[in-house]
């Protein structure tokens, strides 16, 4: 009986010294991650217009004698079929640019007629003729926004209504916006890029 106590006794402390080495599982809880720093959103200038252009890939460029509005109509003479009407107008609105560009005859400023090898200025038929006939094609530009290097212009073009050339959409939406930049380059402006918008 002595004996068996003795040899209970070493067997006990070793199952009391084995269960003291087993790490305990002490359970973790996700720590707490540290709140985020909100940073106020700083007012972009207004040049911020012409960040992330898309480049074209075969720029017109201003030729020798001639005006800014003339190399305007140029770049607008790849929108349409000859002949139409160009003009440079008023926009309808400063504050919201979607309204575009006003097709009034009061709100002209200059306009040309483009023909397949020309481009003359308008007389005051041209204009009765092309603003009153809803089969004519006509473009009206404006002046948007300028920094010290670029220009920002909107260009309407005013599609004819004859349903020879067009779907049932194109019949029910006869304009289509554009966007035109152009840069000054060397004391010459560059086409920079024309993005249709609507």
């Amino acid at each position: 009986m002595v004996a068996n106590k003795y040899v209970l006794l070493p067997l006990l402390i070793l199952v009391f010294v084995g269960t003291s080495c087993i790490p305990s599982a002490t359970p973790t809880f996700p720590t707490a991650q540290p709140e985020p720093t909100v940073t106020p959103i700083q007012q972009q200038p207004t040049s911020t217009v012409f960040i992330a252009i898309p480049p074209i890939s075969n720029p017109l460029i201003q030729s020798d004698n001639e005006s800014k509005d003339e190399f305007i109509v140029r770049i607008a003479s790849r929108i349409s079929k000859r002949p139409f009407l160009v003009t440079l107008s008023e926009m309808v609105s400063e504050r919201n640019l979607w309204l575009g560009v006003s097709p009034m005859v009061n709100d002209m400023v200059k306009c040309w007629i483009v023909e397949v090898d020309s481009m003359k200025q308008c007389t005051t038929e041209n204009i009765r003729n092309y603003t009153g006939n809803p089969n004519a094609r006509k473009i009206f530009f404006a002046f948007v926004y300028s920094d010290s290097a670029k220009e920002l212009f909107i260009l309407d073009y005013y599609r004819p209504t004859t349903p020879y050339d067009m779907s049932e959409k194109d019949m029910q939406d006869t304009m289509d916006g554009y966007r035109l930049v152009i840069e000054l380059q060397d004391g010459k402006w560059v086409e920079k890029s024309l993005i249709q918008v609507y």
